[in-house]
């Protein structure tokens, strides 16, 4: 059980480390307290049935970060000091162009769209061509595609997504989760299901999720509303109704992944009230998958 006058920010544990840790699967075995509630499906649990089993284990989990680092990243600083770093230089942040912002929206969509297809990728990028959106809700999903698209392209030691995070910061407030449109449930989406947890706060990460989740059901993603159903309303377009199933479906599997990983329960439980259809092919690529057919 958690020590209550243990203090729980997450990145407090790791000031003055350098190297490779990880709060969310606990690889070092470095914190002797547990500064939040792991279950039994936790890796921190399975680690230590490990050195239950095999005591002579404790050496290869005991070791300091500072012993077991790679070149790589043994002279990378903790995110609270890039941080800070980089928001002593907002107007350089501001004055990103095209040119380098156009590569990590490529990086987002190959690397990280295929796990979560949360984002209709056409929509996106004609939004972003088009440059005539400044709202927050964009301008907050906006430098979180960024933001892990820097995170996906560059090496471990590239600390440029920071660049990014702090400028999405700069649209994330208490507000925001009264913001309820499927563009704050993406962006949130991607923090808490991703990138806190490469920044290690998993904590933060977990408590995002919720509110998430409690976002998707103000704007009624677990419910499914096919094509029809109300007569004498205008029906909503198949793929509205098939993007509303991927973010539903992939905060679900995000949330299931990381109650997992914690050994937390989830919270997006099966119920009567989830209506929510699995996602489908969209019909254009089933036309063009027949058609691949028909040729051979």
């Amino acid at each position: 059980m958690p020590d209550e006058d243990t203090d729980i920010s997450d990145g407090n544990k790791f000031k003055g480390l350098r190297g490779i840790t990880d709060d969310v699967n606990a690889l070092s075995l470095s914190v002797q307290q547990s500064s939040s509630y792991l279950g039994i499906s936790s890796v921190m649990a399975i680690l230590r049935v490990i050195l239950w089993l095999d005591p002579d284990a404790q050496p290869y989990f005991s070791r300091s970060p500072d012993r077991s680092a790679m070149a790589s990243r043994e002279a990378s600083s903790p995110p609270e000091a890039t941080e800070m770093e980089h928001i002593t230089s907002r107007l350089e942040i501001k004055a990103s162009s095209a040119w380098d912002e156009i590569p990590l929206i490529n990086a987002y969509f190959t690397y990280v769209h295929p796990f979560i297809p949360l984002i209709d990728q056409q929509s996106f990028r004609d939004t972003y061509m088009a440059s005539q959106r400044t709202d927050s809700r964009w301008q907050l999903l906006l430098n979180v595609v960024l933001a892990m698209g820097s995170m996906a392209a560059g090496p471990s030691e590239d600390s440029g997504h920071h660049i990014y995070f702090a400028r999405a910061k700069q649209y994330l407030d208490i507000d925001t989760l009264d913001s309820a449109h499927l563009e704050t449930v993406q962006a949130l989406a991607i923090l808490s299901g991703f990138y806190l947890h490469y920044l290690q706060l998993p904590n933060q990460a977990n408590a995002l999720m919720g509110a998430t989740l409690r976002i998707a059901t103000m704007l009624g993603l677990h419910r499914d509303y096919s094509e029809g159903v109300v007569p004498g309303k205008t029906t909503r377009p198949g793929s509205s109704i098939e993007m509303r199933r991927r973010i539903w479906w992939c905060i679900f599997m995000l949330d299931s992944w990381v109650g997992n990983t914690l050994g937390r329960p989830s919270m997006g439980r099966m119920g009567h009230a989830i209506t929510a259809k699995l996602p489908q092919e969209p019909i254009v690529r089933a036309t063009y998958a027949e058609m691949a057919v028909e040729e051979c």
